[in-house]
């Protein structure tokens, strides 16, 4: 049971959490540590109820999984994991990870941490079923963990900066829509989300072009306007390099299912990535 728990809560996912320290970073206080032990309490909230939801979304697509080639295995769709199990570890993560956001970090993020369980429900009953609605609300995921980690910290972060999380967010999220799309069609991996016979690849392809340059266009326009970090321009090739290494993955090796392993997997994302955050700490004064 131990196993299945682990494999539900999917801790690879994790990575996505590191979203809450782009306030800590780019209002430099990063070399605070009473707000770097903030930020990680926010950090942990998320964890356990970013996990709290696959359980929940896992519940919710059990049926559907059950026919899945792949999904089959999960274990709430295997009935590895009873219903039961599920609710209890679905309240327990959720209940910890607000305990967490209220008694370590503030009641801001209590209500962050609050409206994301909130809308996931939401999400994994009714709303990953309504065209574009869904990719929204996929991208507020991210969103409101920039928004929790300035929060936490009681700090004000750009408003292009909150623009370009958005844009790559729903990049994120419309590429791995397309992933699913071709699939179903190729019919290597029939997909188990109804929304996705609403969308068709030349929709998602024209998407994902304005989404590509809109990321761009206003991360491009926050390095410029920045009067806090100077020289932050010069991080630009790399995020150019970033977004079109990652459309090459998309559209040439069939990728854009699993954002998370593919930062990790693809050694060129990773290394942008990496030389990425090098650079912008190196800046901050």
């Amino acid at each position: 049971m131990i196993k299945a728990i682990i494999k539900t809560a999917r801790f690879n996912h994790y990575i996505k959490n590191l979203f809450v320290l782009a306030g800590l970073i780019f209002s430099q206080n990063f070399l605070d540590f009473s707000k770097d032990l903030i930020v990680f309490y926010t950090f942990l909230a998320f964890c356990f109820a970013s996990s709290a939801v696959y359980f929940l979304n896992d519940l919710f697509d059990k049926d559907f999984d059950k026919s899945h080639p792949t999904k089959k295995d999960r274990p709430i769709a295997s009935g590895k994991l009873s219903y039961r199990n599920v609710i209890v570890i679905y309240s327990l993560l959720a209940l910890i990870a607000l305990i967490i956001s209220y008694l370590f970090v503030n009641k801001y993020v209590f209500g962050v941490v609050l409206s994301y369980l909130v809308i996931n429900i939401f999400y994994s009953w009714k709303l990953k079923h309504i065209v574009i609605l869904d990719i929204f609300i996929v991208a507020s995921g991210f969103l409101l963990r920039v928004v929790a980690g300035c929060l936490a910290i009681n700090v004000l972060i750009s408003d292009w900066l909150i623009l370009s999380v958005l844009f790559l967010s729903l990049l994120l999220a419309v590429s791995k829509r397309r992933h699913e799309f071709i699939s179903n069609i190729n019919k290597q991996n029939e997909s188990t989300r109804k929304v996705i016979k609403h969308y068709d690849e030349k929709l998602l392809d024209q998407i994902i072009a304005v989404l590509s340059s809109v990321t761009i266009i206003t991360y491009s326009l926050y390095t410029v306007i920045n009067n806090e970090i100077e020289n932050l321009i010069y991080t630009i090739p790399i995020v150019l390099y970033g977004i079109f290494r990652y459309l090459y993955i998309i559209y040439k090796k069939d990728g854009g299912s699993h954002p998370e392993k593919e930062l990790i997997n693809d050694k060129h994302i990773l290394v942008s990535v990496i030389l990425w955050v090098i650079i912008v700490v190196l800046l901050i004064k």
